[in-house]
C-alpha cells in the first residue's frame, strides 16, 4: 500500500511557518527519511516536497498532486480584528507555491491525460473567512489556481486539503470551466476540533463533522463522478458528496 503524504507547519518545524524557518531543509531530509523516500527520488534533489504520483487501471486513471505549501510560502498579514489571527495579504504580494513549484503544477495540468485530477494541499484553499492559515491569505494565488484549472483543460480536478481538525466541503463555481471545484477538507484521523461552534464559510456544503472522521474518495470511471465520504469511528459513514464530471 502506498503512502502519499506532505507537510503541514509543524511537521516542517514552525507553527503556522513558512520559508522563514531556518531549518527547512533538514526538515526536508527528515520528513523523506520518515516515508522511506528512496535516495533517487527527485525530492531529494529539490528545494520542497511536492510530487504526483498516476495510479491506472483497466478502467481509467487518477492523477494526485501533493503540494508543499510550506517551503516557499512567504510571510502572513497579522489581522487588525481581534477576532482572527491572520487577513489577506494586499493582492499580489507573497505566494504559497513559489517560481519553481508554479511551474511543476502548470505542466501537470497542462499536460494531463487523465480522468480525474487531485490536488492535496495541507491548508484549505476554499474556506477562507475564518482567520486562520489558508489560501486566502494571499487571494491572488486563489486566483492563479482557478485560472489554471480552467485553462488546462484537466479532467476531473479537485482538491484535498487539512489542517483544521475538522471535515468539511466547500464548493465553488470557476467561471469558463466544465464543473465545479470541490475542496474536501478531512482532517480528524488522530484528533478533532470538538469545541467547535461554527463558523463562517459561504462556500461550505453539508455540515461541519468536528469528531474524528478521515475521509474516502471513490472514483467512477464509467459515470466520471467521484463520492466523497467523510467516516468515523468503526467506519461509519458521517456525510458524503457526490460530484459529476461529465
Amino acid at each position: 500500500m502506498d503512502v502519499l503524504a506532505t507537510w503541514d507547519d509543524y511537521d516542517c518545524g514552525l507553527n503556522d511557518g513558512g520559508e522563514e524557518f531556518h531549518k527547512k531543509k533538514e526538515s526536508q531530509k527528515a520528513f523523506l527519511d520518515f516515508l522511506k523516500v528512496p535516495q533517487n527520488d527527485h525530492r531529494r534533489h529539490q528545494q520542497g516536497i511536492y510530487t504526483s504520483k498516476t495510479y491506472t487501471t483497466a478502467h481509467g486513471s487518477v492523477h494526485i498532486m501533493i503540494l508543499d505549501t510550506r517551503y516557499f510560502r512567504t510571510a502572513l498579514t497579522r489581522a487588525k480584528r481581534a477576532n482572527k489571527k491572520y487577513q489577506p495579504n494586499t493582492y499580489g504580494e507573497g505566494t504559497i507555491l513559489g517560481v519553481e513549484q508554479w511551474k511543476w503544477l502548470t505542466n501537470q495540468l497542462h499536460t494531463s491525460k487523465f480522468d480525474f485530477n487531485v490536488i492535496l494541499s495541507s491548508i484549505q484553499l476554499l474556506s477562507d473567512n475564518h482567520g486562520y492559515e489558508s489560501w486566502g491569505n494571499f487571494p491572488h494565488e486563489v486566483d492563479r489556481l482557478k485560472k489554471l484549472i480552467k485553462d488546462s483543460n484537466a479532467a476531473g480536478v479537485l482538491l484535498l486539503s487539512g489542517d483544521r481538525h475538522i471535515s468539511e466541503f466547500s464548493y465553488t463555481t470557476i467561471e469558463g470551466a466544465s464543473f465545479p471545484l470541490i475542496d474536501f477538507t478531512s482532517s480528524g484521523l488522530t484528533h478533532s476540533h470538538t469545541k467547535f461552534k461554527g463558523e463562517e464559510n459561504p462556500h461550505s456544503v453539508g455540515k461541519v463533522v468536528s469528531v474524528l472522521s478521515f475521509g474516502v474518495l471513490k472514483f467512477d470511471f464509467k459515470d466520471q463522478k467521484v463520492t466523497m465520504q467523510m467516516r468515523g469511528k468503526d467506519n461509519s459513514l458521517q456525510q458524503e458528496y457526490i460530484q459529476s464530471y461529465n
